[in-house]
């Protein structure tokens, strides 16, 4: 059984392998729920900080005054990590002499993607109206990029999606393997659950 559900240590071939079966995409939907819930909560206290001490993001912004409101951004990071840099993680750990090397190129390798991911909802969600960002507002932050991302918030997304590929990931993997396939179906109906009355509550009723 834990054969059957453990991706640790496994590389591209194997985990498209996976992507064909209900096991793996069960999963994924727990992830997918847990963790849009999980991601905003972790954003929370840095984007007060945020609020707080740089005034990069607005006092009122939503990620501040609704704080249970699932992001569904992170639900889709999670899929990606799980679907591509989970096998990526292991296929620098088999080319490269040493395991800390492996970490260390694939930090660096998250903090750009950290970068593009921020470019890109800040292009595409953060367009300033009458001068004024929307979301986050970093254009004048020394280190910024392009007036949308800023390399001491990619260097922090970094982090996460290193320990998130690295820890995360295989302890949740390891975690659901202990299961039994009834378990493991009845845990994702209670999960997929109690995300949609969140979503429901914090969509249209929660300020």
């Amino acid at each position: 059984m834990a054969d059957r559900h453990d991706t640790v240590g496994r590389g591209f071939r194997a985990t498209f392998k996976d992507a064909g079966t209900f096991g793996f995409w069960r999963n994924i939907v727990v992830y997918f729920c847990v963790f849009s819930v999980v991601g905003h909560l972790v954003e929370w206290p840095y984007c007060w900080i945020g609020a707080t001490f740089f005034g990069s993001v607005p006092p009122d912004a939503e990620v501040l005054t609704n704080p249970l409101k699932p992001f569904f951004v992170y639900g889709f990071g999670i899929t990606a990590c799980a679907v591509l840099l989970v096998p990526y993680k292991e296929h620098l750990r088999k080319y490269l002499p040493r395991p800390w090397m492996a970490l260390l190129v694939f930090y660096v390798i998250s903090v750009f993607i950290g970068m593009g991911m921020e470019l890109t909802q800040g292009f595409l969600q953060n367009q300033p109206v009458d001068g004024v960002y929307p979301l986050w507002d970093v254009h004048d932050h020394p280190g910024n990029i392009l007036g949308q991302a800023w390399i001491v918030n990619d260097i922090f997304l970094g982090a996460i999606i290193t320990v998130v590929v690295w820890v995360v990931y295989p302890a949740c993997e390891r975690a659901i393997a202990k299961l039994s396939e009834r378990q493991a179906n009845i845990n994702a109906l209670v999960i997929v659950g109690i995300t949609a009355v969140i979503t429901v509550i914090t969509y249209f009723f929660w300020g």
